[in-house]
């Protein structure tokens, strides 16, 4: 009787190693609960105030974890933005240039280098910043817009349209990239396609009105007046439409 009972607390034990022995619940530490995780916290509400345009906050926020030793490069990132929103080029440049040595696996500080050198009149500069963001992160949607409407901007239409649509790729629900791209495709001669592109994103009447734009900054007033007068066949009070026309007609660019 011994040697049964003895056997079956042996393989009731084998069963329970077997099947793992008793289940431990595992709590996952908040991210709060670590040093790591009280920075990104940090870092993430600094970047929350910079999109609400509280620059004055982030930078008080920047320079708290500056005070307490914090070393992550988001922190040169954070405060490069800052500055340059506020007009502090030659300063943000410093810093974000600083995070770009640092972060040398993301495009992100390269995509925020672009945007101050093209706000501070510097093309060229922006264009290269915005090709080496997309090198290093290809799927960052906002870096192809911005390559492609500077690209676009200088009348390099066969280089913005595949930059723009890579954009579009990445981010379809965007009006202002499918805008850009129409425009780019305009520039290009693909007129059907680029129609077709306005009024994937616009109504009827503000395709043609904007498709009229495209011809009057291409050159070609008496096209862009046939478009501006669609649009208004369309809907009548259009005022963009109406303004156009009206201008048009003002300083005698079609015929009466």
């Amino acid at each position: 009787m011994m040697t049964r009972t003895l056997f079956t607390v042996s393989v009731l034990c084998l069963l329970a190693t077997a099947c793992g022995g008793p289940k431990r619940t595992v709590t996952e530490s908040p991210a709060w609960s670590t040093e790591e995780g009280k920075t990104q916290i940090r870092l993430d509400l600094a970047e929350a105030m910079i999109d609400g345009e509280r620059y004055n906050e982030a930078l008080a926020m920047v320079s708290l974890l500056r005070s307490e030793g914090r070393k992550d490069p988001r922190i040169d990132l954070i405060q490069g933005r800052c500055l340059a929103a506020q007009g502090l080029f030659t300063e943000a440049e410093a810093f974000l240039q600083q995070a770009a040595s640092r972060m040398k696996k993301t495009g992100e500080p390269h995509h925020y280098l672009g945007v101050l050198f093209a706000d501070s009149g510097r093309t060229q500069d922006a264009v290269e910043a915005f090709q080496a963001a997309t090198e290093l992160s290809p799927d960052m949607a906002k870096s192809w817009n911005n390559l492609g409407f500077l690209l676009l901007s200088s009348r390099k239409f066969q280089e913005s349209t595949p930059a723009l649509r890579e954009a579009v790729n990445l981010n379809p629900n965007s009006a202002k990239y499918r805008m850009n791209l129409a425009y780019s495709l305009f520039g290009e001669q693909k007129q059907a396609e680029s129609l077709r592109v306005f009024k994937s994103v616009l109504n009827k009447a503000d395709a043609q009105y904007n498709f009229g734009v495209a011809h009057e900054l291409a050159g070609n007033v008496e096209k862009a007046y046939e478009y501006y007068n669609m649009a208004l066949s369309t809907d009548p009070q259009h005022q963009q439409a109406i303004a156009a026309t009206k201008r048009m007609k003002r300083n005698e660019e079609v015929p009466q």
